[in-house]
């Protein structure tokens, strides 16, 4: 059972400092970048540095619906969403994602859209 669910665990493969790292998707919370560098946050509190760009990391990512590019700067995972407001976005870990003016409803309607195909939401 252990190998089925390996195999349909969706990764991503990152090569860092210290070689190359596979993490899987759903243990992705959020990735920011910092100057050159893409920093992912994972759900245990793991922070891992790749190289690379926020553009390339959206286009891999754009088969995946769970994930949403609030910022330029920024990519979350849906699942990981505790609180959305007009400034930020706040993560399960409680990690704040700034939200630029103007961006609060498109991002609002498309996590509700998430929710609401998810069947996650209980009114």
């Amino acid at each position: 059972m252990a190998e089925c669910r390996k195999r349909t665990q969706h990764s991503l493969i990152l090569r860092c400092k210290s070689g190359v790292t596979r993490i899987t998707l759903d243990s992705l919370e959020y990735c920011e970048v910092q100057g050159r560098t893409l920093v992912f946050h994972l759900l245990d509190g793991t922070v891992i540095e790749s190289s690379g760009s926020m553009d390339e990391l959206a286009r891999q990512l754009a088969d995946y619906p769970g994930f949403l590019r609030p910022h330029r700067s920024y990519l979350v995972n849906m699942e990981y969403i505790q609180n959305i407001t007009a400034k930020s976005i706040t993560m399960e870990s409680l990690a704040e994602v700034p939200l630029p003016h103007g961006r609060f409803t498109a991002v609002r309607d498309q996590y509700l859209e998430y929710a609401f195909a998810g069947k996650k939401v209980v009114l």
